[in-house]
């Protein structure tokens, strides 16, 4: 298993204290009690010093001019033009006081400020996704509500028009209706005239009264023959406007959704405040 400067140590474990503290490889080794192992992440936990070029190879050197670890086959193999390559132990010449570890520090504490600004942005934006999908649903229905109003209208309109023109024809209908039964009230009497001179009236009687029935009967059987010949009916009847007819092959849709990108710089400030301010560019 290659080391990584990490030992874990069983509680009152003392002669494995003092292996580490003779052994060359890990007399640096710090002893972690089996408490703490809880809190070690996989990302050290797997850890290593091995190569990943060439197999079993430790890191041992370190390239200046690369700023690159290296084990014996990379100082072999790639490095051979170096001339800056020293020892990993010289390399690691007072690592936890020189500043390096710190800065690094320091770089990640200012990353996480970042994420965290970038997750609020986030969270902010779905919030404001939130609202301007209740802002259209809000939208669509004042249209719909608009579009029914000016139906309503509409149709309120046509329908005094249909009351009127319903009332135009029932009171010339009725009008007619009236004379066809006062004109058949006015035959009947005749016909029970004519059968009264008939029965009790003498000759002249019945001679003239079927001659000034004659006129009379002239007139309505040429009112009968116009009335039937043409008859007029009257009808009511509803013709769909053209425009809305074609409303559905005009209108497609009510809008359209489209999803607006922009862009949120986030502008750090010096290290040593590690504040983050942050400012809506909308492209």
């Amino acid at each position: 298993m290659p080391s990584v400067g990490v030992s874990i140590v069983l509680k009152d474990c003392v002669q494995t204290e003092k292996h580490h503290k003779k052994s060359k490889t890990s007399i640096t080794h710090r002893l972690i009690p089996l408490l703490k192992l809880k809190d070690i992440s996989d990302f050290l936990r797997n850890f290593t010093q091995t190569c990943c070029d060439h197999t079993g190879g430790s890191f041992t050197f370190y390239c200046k001019s690369h700023d690159k670890l290296c084990c014996p086959g990379c100082v072999t193999i790639h490095q051979k033009e170096c001339h800056e390559i020293i020892t990993l132990g010289e390399a690691s010449v007072d690592a936890k006081k020189n500043g390096k570890i710190e800065d690094l520090g320091v770089r990640m504490k200012e990353a996480l400020t970042t994420l965290s600004e970038l997750e609020n942005h986030k969270k902010e934006n779905i919030g404001m996704i939130n609202a301007q999908r209740n802002g259209i649903r809000t939208t669509l229905s004042e249209m719909r509500r608009k579009v029914n109003d000016y139906l309503d209208s509409l149709e309120m309109r046509i329908e005094e028009k249909l009351l009127q023109a319903h009332k135009e024809c029932i009171e010339k209908l009725e009008t007619q209706t009236k004379d066809l039964e006062k004109r058949t009230e006015t035959l009947k009497t005749w016909q029970s005239d004519i059968t009264m001179v008939k029965d009790y009236g003498s000759d002249i009687h019945s001679f003239v009264m079927s001659k000034s029935l004659e006129n009379l009967m002239t007139e309505l059987e040429t009112f009968n023959k116009k009335s039937t010949e043409n008859f007029i009916g009257l009808n009511l009847s509803f013709v769909t406007s053209t425009t809305f007819e074609n409303l559905q092959n005009t209108v497609h849709a009510l809008g359209e959704i489209s999803v607006n990108k922009s862009s949120t710089e986030l502008i750090i400030t010096p290290r040593k405040s590690a504040r983050i301010k942050s400012k809506l560019v909308v492209k």
